[in-house]
């Protein structure tokens, strides 16, 4: 026995309504990659940050180490003002990344998110 309550609704302009539906995909897979590059910089900034307060506080231990180790002196001489000479630009040292075995390669939420985005581009290009 068939189901006398089932309808039909008609779609007007299906292509185009299949690629409004797709271009809106498209848009939606575009934010969440920007969501997710967003996300990788924010934990690279919390990784550089307490880095930096290990050097810092490390930079303070060997601050007070250096106070100590320097003869006391009572008496105090009023400075002299000189001239500051202009500053020169100090040379940017940086360390060689250690380089470690290349991890496994999962795929990431970007690149899973990457792919989808260009099989819904080419279902849209196939629709024009």
């Amino acid at each position: 026995m068939k189901d006398s309550h089932v309808f039909y609704a008609g779609v007007h302009d299906p292509k185009q309504l299949r690629k409004d539906v797709l271009v809106s995909q498209k848009a939606i897979l575009d934010s969440l990659k920007k969501f997710e590059h967003l996300r990788q910089l924010r934990a690279e900034k919390e990784l550089r940050i307490a880095e930096l307060k290990k050097m810092l506080s490390a930079l303070r231990i060997i601050s007070s180490q250096f106070k100590t180790r320097l003869p006391a002196s009572a008496i105090k001489m009023a400075p002299k003002p000189k001239p500051l000479p202009e500053p020169e630009p100090m040379p940017v040292v940086r360390k060689q990344p250690v380089q470690k075995k290349p991890p496994v390669h999962h795929k990431t939420k970007l690149e899973i998110l990457e792919e989808e985005l260009a099989r819904i581009e080419s279902k849209l290009s196939s629709i024009e």
